[in-house]
């Protein structure tokens, strides 16, 4: 019965740390997608900007 118990834990255990892993990953590129956003929406303030003082 104890190595039934262990087995599972690691089993889930496991399985804890692939959705772990999973959430990290989509954590990381929503993050790198919001950068690019903000990053382009930053450059494109800065165009318009920059076009408004020199008509």
């Amino acid at each position: 019965m104890r190595q039934l118990f262990i087995i599972d834990y690691y089993t889930e255990a496991d399985n804890v740390y692939r959705n772990l892993q999973a959430y990290m990953e989509l954590e990381n590129q929503y993050q790198k997608l919001m950068a690019s956003i903000y990053k382009n929406r930053l450059q494109n303030d800065v165009r318009i900007s920059t076009s408004q003082k020199h008509p």
